[in-house]
């Protein structure tokens, strides 16, 4: 089976165990990925990003905040 392209809240809440307001605040410092609308209601993370922000969240961030990703 494929895996989904994009994730919604209730995934993120399993997969990082961080609070929404804790996601917040790192979204907006740079320091997790960014959410996309996918529809003017709808919330949604690239699985990719997630992926790659598991994988090493505090090098992520210093990427990300460098420009160094999208």
């Amino acid at each position: 089976m494929q895996k989904a392209l994009f994730l919604f809240p209730c995934d993120l809440d399993r997969l990082t165990g961080l609070a929404v307001s804790t996601r917040e605040r790192l979204e907006q410092r740079g320091r997790f990925p960014r959410r996309i609308y996918i529809s003017p209601r709808r919330i949604a993370w690239r699985r990719a990003d997630i992926e790659a922000w598991a994988a090493d969240p505090e090098g992520w961030g210093k990427q990300h905040a460098a420009g160094g990703g999208a």
